[in-house]
């Protein structure tokens, strides 16, 4: 009897015992962040702030590269101390807002750039050196761990629009987007010819 008894307690034990299995933990998840970001252009140290949205560690998201309109305007789209519209610095605000990482900088004669290699002879700055210091910038823009590669945006402000139109055809990979943001009238006057020679591949 007394044996049963055992058996059976013993029988009753195992029945009832659960394992706990140890918790999977889920993807880490990183809070949101500016870096201040350097890079060299012909000579010329240019600064910039690459802003990334808060995400899971190792998730890939959509990238934009906001150029700044014409004259000396900084990486927020400013041109201090008369101009302070944070044209640039807002629309990176409403994008994280979307999870699009975006890059914006100090281009030629403005903010921590300033003239870098021009400084002796500035009369030599042409459009065509504003369109490759953007194209180091897209390189850069295109090489952070966090972004899509398949997601590249290019968003140009004022005489940036012409930048973006003439940048997303020099770069490799080519931009998924461009998006001109008032554009200066030349450009608009411009643009179905330019869009018609295209078609034509004139």
């Amino acid at each position: 009897m007394l044996l049963r008894r055992v058996a059976l307690t013993l029988s009753l034990t195992a029945a009832t015992t659960v394992t706990a299995l140890p918790a999977q933990a889920g993807p880490r998840f990183v809070a949101a962040q500016d870096r201040e970001v350097v890079f060299t252009v012909e000579g010329t140290r240019t600064y910039g702030t690459l802003h990334v949205p808060a995400h899971r560690a190792g998730q890939r998201m959509p990238a934009a590269l906001l150029l700044p309109g014409s004259g000396p305007t900084d990486r927020n789209g400013d041109q201090p101390p008369a101009l302070t519209p944070r044209t640039l610095a807002k629309l990176a605000t409403a994008l994280a807002d979307d999870k699009i990482i975006t890059l914006r900088f100090d281009k030629y004669g403005s903010g921590q750039t300033g003239l870098g290699a021009y400084a002796g002879h500035p009369e030599t700055i042409d459009f065509p050196a504003f369109v490759r210091q953007a194209a180091a910038a897209y390189t850069l823009l295109l090489r952070q761990p966090e972004t899509d590669r398949r997601a590249l945006l290019v968003m140009g402000h004022s005489e940036g629009a012409l930048t973006a139109l003439l940048l997303a055809d020099q770069v490799r990979p080519r931009p998924a987007g461009l998006a001109l943001l008032q554009p200066q009238s030349a450009l608009r006057e411009h643009m179905p010819v330019m869009s018609l020679c295209d078609r034509m591949d004139l």
